[in-house]
């Protein structure tokens, strides 16, 4: 765990030396730099690092010994992952080669999400890190590849380059089927969030609480891989992690409305509704497992929405910094510590060189 504690404490360190937030050419030496680490820490790591590496370890050789691609095709991976893992394999049998080029492309696609959004580019990566989106990448490695094209689309998406969107949709969508919830970004950026909403949410998350199990059986009535969870492990109620996972967007949303009830700042809807259906597949969770899975999608954009929301302020900003700084430190420092198998991400072990 020393290893992601010298990270953390390198990247606000050089952060803050660099006023990475008041020069242009600062922000763009942070992220190359903050990139080339967190890629090296996570490229070099073994399949031991990360509970479901080794999985992907034992497919990436696997097929390697197909002698065609269409017979490649008959792993139940979705095609883009079969097709990366046999073209890399043209290049190197050794599994190495795809845990380094998927964290490469994972954290490029993090950083550069970061680079265009975040007004504090320090504190966004301080939240990658302490709200373990880091470190679940190192775990979910076909889902994080496909929500890396889905943050890429959503650039696209800002612009209303509507074909390139689409298009970077069904290519994460080879990578793991979920990112179809992709579309789900065009409908928060078309519709338009009152002030007045505000007063339903809670009802709204209570309902669908309650609902969750009902939920489940009508998605399931419309796809067969959903069908396949049901009375699965994924089809079980998850009080304590989901709860975990629930509790952070819901605080963080209504801190936010409440910065934002008087001021109207550009993106910050978007945002706000992204987290509002991060928060709603949360809860979920606590009733269903399955909904899990697709939380990843949503919640990633609380790295953009904290710390602009906290840019917002005008008063006790740098003290409401420092309580949210310290208490997601906490919270990571304790999941590592007492949770530390729902990462699998330490002990940190490096490969033999």
């Amino acid at each position: 765990m020393a290893i992601y504690i010298i990270v953390l404490i390198f990247e606000i360190i050089f952060g803050l030396l660099l006023s990475v937030n008041k020069k242009e050419n600062s922000k763009k030496i942070f992220i190359i730099i903050t990139f080339v680490i967190l890629t090296i820490v996570a490229g070099i790591r073994t399949k031991d690092v990360g509970t479901d590496t080794e999985q992907y370890y034992r497919a990436y050789k696997r097929i390697g010994t197909y002698t065609s691609i269409n017979s490649a095709f008959n792993e139940r991976y979705e095609k883009g992952f079969v097709i990366l893992c046999y073209g890399l394999n043209k290049i190197s049998s050794d599994p190495q080669i795809l845990i380094f080029i998927t964290s490469a492309f994972i954290n490029f696609c993090v950083l550069r999400f970061i680079y265009r959004n975040s007004n504090n580019l320090v504190y966004s990566v301080y939240l990658y890190i302490t709200l373990n989106f880091y470190f679940s990448y190192m775990n979910i490695m076909r889902q994080a590849v496909a929500i890396g094209f889905l943050l890429l689309a959503f650039e696209n998406l800002k612009s209303k380059k509507y074909v390139k969107y689409f298009l970077e949709i069904l290519v994460a969508m080879s990578f793991h089927g979920s990112a179809i919830l992709g579309i789900l970004y065009l409908f928060a950026s078309r519709f338009k969030y009152k002030k007045k909403y505000n007063k339903f949410l809670l009802p709204l998350f209570i309902i669908v609480f309650i609902m969750g199990r009902k939920i489940l059986v009508l998605i399931a009535k419309f796809s067969p891989r959903i069908l396949e969870y049901m009375g699965g492990m994924y089809d079980v109620s998850n009080y304590f992690g989901s709860l975990v996972m629930a509790m952070i967007p819901i605080i963080m949303l209504y801190f936010g409305n409440d910065v934002l009830k008087n001021k109207e700042i550009s993106g910050m809807d978007f945002f706000r509704k992204i987290i509002i259906i991060n928060i709603i597949f949360a809860v979920l969770s606590i009733r269903v497992g399955i909904f899990y899975r697709f939380i990843a999608y949503f919640s990633i954009f609380q790295i953009i929405w904290i710390p602009n929301m906290l840019k917002a302020m005008k008063k006790n900003r740098n003290e409401f910094k420092i309580v949210f700084a310290t208490g997601f430190f906490m919270y990571w420092l304790l999941l590592m510590i007492y949770r530390p198998e729902w990462y699998g991400v330490v002990p940190y072990k490096i490969m033999n060189l």
